[in-house]
């Protein structure tokens, strides 16, 4: 199930690189922002898959953002989603 998750954001991606065990917490932060713009309800076990990091990790960088004013959280954590600032 995780696969078609990851072929569906991978085909409406178009030109994102998806980032590696090797790559930057920048690079992480890009890619996942990437990720967001074109699909506001992803969730942090999707985004784990797709960059290739720890559900921990995207949670750390995903609070590092929000604490940054980069991104924030609209609505619940279930029925909620994200929202570039």
């Amino acid at each position: 199930m995780l696969n078609e998750i990851l072929n569906a954001l991978k085909s409406k991606q178009g030109n994102v690189i998806i980032g590696t065990n090797n790559g930057t917490n920048d690079d992480v932060e890009i890619t996942i922002l990437n990720f967001i713009r074109n699909n506001k309800e992803v969730t942090l076990d999707e985004l784990s898959v797709l960059v290739n990091k720890s559900r921990r990790t995207i949670a750390r960088i995903m609070n590092r953002l929000q604490n940054d004013n980069k991104l924030r959280r609209i609505g619940s954590t279930r029925s909620g989603y994200w929202e570039i600032v």
